[in-house]
């Protein structure tokens, strides 16, 4: 089982998440991800101006990130589904004790 980092806060998960969307983007290597692309660095720009809660914009960022490899038929490299699987994680919320 993998070992999963608690986060505290919101705007940590955010810094976090922004350094995995740029290691994304630079191993998206090709005009296959294009719009896989456009759509991280949408999700980019809303973590960075915090335009509403980080753990919504994960949510909605995680949807929308599946539903473009859906329809685009988009298989990552293994590097890159590492790092994905990382800002996946990020939308873990933990409650309780």
């Amino acid at each position: 089982m993998v070992q999963i980092k608690w986060y505290t806060g919101g705007q940590e998960r955010g810094k976090v998440a922004l350094e995995l969307i740029i290691q994304l983007l630079k191993e998206l290597d090709g005009t296959a991800y294009d719009d896989l692309k456009h759509v991280l660095a949408v999700y980019f720009n809303e973590i960075k101006t915090e335009s509403g809660s980080i753990p919504l914009i994960f949510s909605r960022m995680n949807l929308d990130v599946s539903n473009v490899m859906i329809k685009n038929h988009i298989v990552l490299p293994e590097n890159a589904q590492q790092t994905m699987k990382k800002l996946s994680q990020l939308n873990q919320l933990r409650y309780g004790y």
